[in-house]
């Protein structure tokens, strides 16, 4: 997926939004 291709900046902002889910 692309989350996986951004940054660890990136990544932390994924996983405090909704996308939460995916992981």
């Amino acid at each position: 997926m692309l989350i996986y291709q951004r940054t660890n900046t990136e990544l932390k902002l994924y996983r405090i939004g909704s996308h939460s889910d995916l992981f």
